[in-house]
Formats: structure tokens, sequence, C-alpha cells
């Protein structure tokens, strides 16, 4: 004859508290994340040790208040810094340089690219530029130029 026991009762989930404001070194750890874009970089200027900044800043991405967080600083700068054409260039410039010295030439091409079609200088409809040079324009240049003369 089957058993008819009690269900187990089971605590419920923990649930954090999100009007708990964060700890110094988390709340520092979004600041940081937002500004970097690299967990482990802004793990390790947040204060944790050099060792085990990835560890941390991964455990710290994956946590809910921590991403909630994030989202919110980056609402919040995006609500009051990108409010006009000035302050996009002044960004697309930081990026650019930070580009240049990181020698990751593409990214800063797709800068200059972007800050003058901003500024009005690129047309913006229609696709592609007619008269920006490619490497594709580089090449058949230097193939013709480079040919060999034929014997005739």
């Amino acid at each position: 004859m089957p058993r008819d026991d009690p269900p187990i009762a089971t605590p419920p989930a923990a649930v954090p508290d999100q009007n708990k404001p964060l700890r110094s070194r988390h709340e520092a750890f979004c600041q940081h994340f937002v500004l970097l874009g690299n967990a482990a970089d802004a793990a390790s200027k947040a204060g944790y040790a050099y060792e085990w900044a990835r560890n941390q800043g991964y455990r710290l991405m994956r946590q809910p208040r921590i991403q909630a967080r994030v989202a919110e600083i980056r609402s919040g700068l995006a609500s009051a810094y990108c409010l006009d054409a000035g302050v996009l260039l002044g960004k697309l410039e930081a990026v650019y340089q930070r580009a240049v010295c990181e020698h990751n030439f593409h990214a800063a091409a797709r800068c200059v690219e972007i800050q003058a079609r901003i500024a009005g200088h690129t047309p913006t409809q229609g696709g592609h530029d007619t008269s920006v040079t490619t490497n594709d324009d580089i090449s058949a240049a230097n193939s013709v130029i480079n040919r060999p003369k034929s014997k005739a």
C-alpha cells in the first residue's frame, strides 16, 4: 500500500534585495566596466588582485545585480551625453586615439568614417561614397602599374 508522505517543504529561494546598495568595490567594478568594457580590467581597477581579476570579473558579470547596475549606468550615460553631435564626435575621437595607440588601424579608420558622417562630410544615403579609395582600388592600380610589358 503506497504511503502518502507529506511534501517536503523547501525554503524559498533567496532573492537578493535589489534596493540594497552594492558594496563599494562592486560599484567601482560597475563604473570601471562601463568605461573599459573589459571585466578583468575593471576588476583590477576596482581593487581586486591582479592574479584573480579575470575570475572575479567573470564572476561579477554573472550576478544579476551587477548586470542591472551596469545597464543603469550605461542608460544614464546615454541619456546624459549623447544629446548632440559634438559629444558624439568627442567620444569617437577618444576611441580613435586609443585605436591608433594600439595599432588597430581598421578601428581608427572606422572612427574617422563615422566622424565624417556625423559632421556631414560624407553622404549617408545610398550606401558608399564613390570617392572613397579602398584596398581593392589600390590593388587594382598596382597590378596595372606592375604588369610586365608584353613583347610585340
